[in-house]
């Protein structure tokens, strides 16, 4: 029996592709995907590291960049839709956080991607009326609507139907292990007693005011 070719996908960062969110996810997931299952191909709107290159190599895949996607919008559509018909893709997933995802879906709809996925990773976006103005636009070119959570998917959804796909973490990673416990509490110079720590990046969806309150409770009560 012929052996099925594997699924082509064309994966597309809207965010920086970097130590954030929505880059962890697309790693999480690609990486337990065997390429001969899916081979993903990606577009950055940023140069990504030598390794993360390397990592993407390894895996059959390639990407490409165009770092003026919010300034040049019909143009990277032109960019884009240019790369999908070359590629003869089956798919195409792009991950955001507002209707600007319309520029994907519908060079994508016009390159003639059959599956076309947008994935809501916000509740708020920096482009509000560019949001309002290609809503509706924008959900009639999306076939198939992700959000990493309710709140995120009503934002960008509305009364469409969406799924949720929870972010997926590898939980073996973070398996507590005795020695590194030492070496990190070595490294921070800190001694033998109780500690909170918060990991995370500095941005106003972390919820720092809140964690800040805890933490004043929390020294209250320890």
């Amino acid at each position: 029996m012929e052996k099925a070719s594997p699924i082509h996908a064309l994966v597309v960062v809207t965010t920086r592709y970097g130590k954030n969110g929505i880059t962890g996810v697309v790693k999480n997931y690609a990486g337990k995907i065997p390429p001969e299952q899916v081979v993903f191909d990606y577009v950055f709107i940023n140069e990504p590291t030598p390794q993360e290159a390397e990592a993407i190599a390894a895996r059959g895949g390639k990407y490409w960049v165009y770092p003026r996607r919010n300034r040049n919008p019909l143009g990277y559509e032109r960019w884009l839709r240019g790369i999908l018909r070359a590629g003869k893709y089956d798919l195409i997933h792009a991950h955001g956080n507002s209707a600007t995802l319309f520029f994907e879906m519908h060079g994508a709809k016009k390159a003639g991607i059959p599956l076309r996925i947008a994935h809501s990773h916000n509740t708020k976006t920096g482009f509000p009326l560019v949001h309002r103005l290609l809503h509706g636009t924008f959900l009639q070119n999306t076939t198939h609507c992700l959000a990493c959570g309710t709140a995120a998917g009503k934002w960008l959804f509305g009364d469409r139907d969406f799924t949720v796909m929870p972010n997926a973490i590898d939980t073996g990673r973070f398996t507590f292990d005795p020695a590194d416990r030492e070496r990190a509490r070595r490294a921070l110079g800190l001694g033998a007693g109780r500690v909170y720590v918060h990991v995370g990046s500095f941005i106003p969806a972390k919820n720092h005011r809140f964690l800040l309150r805890a933490f004043a409770r929390i020294l209250e009560l320890d």
